[in-house]
């Protein structure tokens, strides 16, 4: 292959090569709930944690894997080039490609203080007379690059921090961003929010869950235009990979393809590109867990708090297109539906006031599979949809609205109780 992805080509291969195909441990080796992501799941550390295939492909599948990886990982430019392999940059995009905002297949890093963001996006909704819609010049996303000189604007974020003490007197601080647009034609009463990208663990695992286990869920599923149940998203705002693969790739780097045309003849994201990318995104392996063993306490404890009402720890997957995915007994630890997470998380209005949105105090519950993984790939933690969490303690902190009960218990927990529930967590 020509172009900008063959220099990914080595990488590509030197990560198959650090893991062997073989299936999980058995379960003499570790305990059954180990393999969080059922057969898919493979034992990984490292800056690849979360960037290996599943364990249970087929060999051809795996070839197309690795199509799927140079296309997620590889730069994509503009014309003119010597083919077009890679081509079809903006003219407006947030990101160069997908790997620059998913780092290492993970969660994207925080934005810091005082710089521009460039590997998280802002969201911008605008209440009209029919309700709430899209930005009427800006669309849902501002767009701050541009390959014909200026973009939308520039977002800057600074963050307060908030002090606060457990039950027991220890202190701890949190963090929330403040955001100020320039450049861009906002109201004050428009509603943003930040984003980084969320880690890629399990995608096509939930897709596969069957309608019937969302509709079981604690919360509220959200149910689409299209009658579908959404379930990929902050907010679940797409119900197939597919679409959010696809408005993805639109949104943050300009690309069209059948389902986001631009006027052109030829879509710049084909067909098979755009099956091969979402191939990649559905079957990345789950990690195995590490440890649970000795999570015992922490285990108990996250039933005890009432977590598991919305991190649900089991699901079970149907059938599926594709058989590695098919019939699963899964443990993502989420319900996939939304909750009221309370003002702290709510979205704000430009004007800094917390937004009318019906969906601003409103989160798909995160799947916490791989969570023990995200430092290692990341080299920092930053939970939460914006990133403000820097520890999975801060991360609890902020859960308010249904999970106000479930935080007010676990600031009240012992110090060694905290610390067993973390570190269960952190083992996942």
């Amino acid at each position: 292959m020509r172009g900008p992805f063959s220099l990914l080509l080595p990488l590509a291969l030197s990560l198959l090569a650090s893991a062997p195909l073989d299936r999980p441990a058995s379960a003499s080796d570790v305990p059954s709930t180990a393999a969080l992501g059922g057969e898919t799941s493979r034992a990984t550390r490292g800056l690849a944690a979360l960037s290996l295939p599943a364990a249970n492909l087929s060999f051809e599948e795996i070839e197309r894997f690795f199509r799927g990886f140079l296309l997620f990982h590889g730069p994509w430019g503009q014309a003119p080039a010597e083919d077009q392999a890679g081509i079809g940059l903006g003219p407006l995009y947030n990101a160069t490609s997908c790997g620059a905002c998913h780092e290492n297949d993970g969660r994207g890093p925080a934005p810091q203080a005082g710089l521009a963001i460039t590997r998280s996006t802002l969201q911008i909704a605008r209440k009209g007379a029919d309700g709430w819609g899209p930005h009427p010049g800006l669309g849902h996303q501002l767009q701050p690059l541009s390959t014909e000189g200026a973009g939308e604007g520039r977002v800057m974020v600074t963050w307060e921090e908030i002090p606060g003490h457990y039950g027991d007197g220890r202190l701890f601080r949190l963090r929330r961003p403040l955001l100020q647009v320039q450049g861009a034609d906002l109201d004050p009463s428009d509603s943003l929010s930040l984003r980084l990208a969320p880690a890629l663990t399990g995608l096509g695992l939930l897709e596969a869950v069957p309608e019937e286990e969302i509709l079981a869920a604690s919360g509220q599923p959200r149910r689409l235009e299209s009658g579908a149940l959404g379930r990929f998203g902050w907010k679940a705002e797409r119900a197939r990979l597919a679409d959010q693969v696809a408005l993805a790739a639109h949104e943050d780097i300009g690309l069209s393809s059948a389902r986001h045309p631009d006027g052109t003849a030829v879509p710049e994201l084909s067909e098979q590109a755009l099956g091969d990318l979402t191939f990649y995104s559905q079957v990345l392996a789950v990690p195995l867990a590490e440890t649970l063993a000795q999570q015992q306490r922490g285990s108990a404890l996250f039933a005890e708090l009432g977590c598991k009402a919305c991190h649900r720890p089991t699901l079970t997957t149907g059938d599926h297109a594709l058989s590695a995915l098919s019939n699963q007994e899964i443990h993502p630890f989420s319900d996939l539906a939304l909750h009221d997470m309370g003002p702290g998380l709510a979205d704000r209005r430009v004007d800094g006031r917390l937004s009318d949105h019906p969906d601003a105090r409103r989160w798909r519950t995160p799947p916490l599979w791989g969570l023990g993984k995200a430092e290692q790939v990341a080299g920092e933690l930053a939970l939460l949809h914006d990133g403000r969490a820097r520890s999975l303690a801060e991360a609890i902190l902020w859960h308010g609205g249904e999970a106000e009960a479930s935080k007010r218990a676990f600031s009240r927990l012992e110090l060694a109780d905290r610390q067993a529930l973390l570190a269960f967590l952190g083992a996942l």
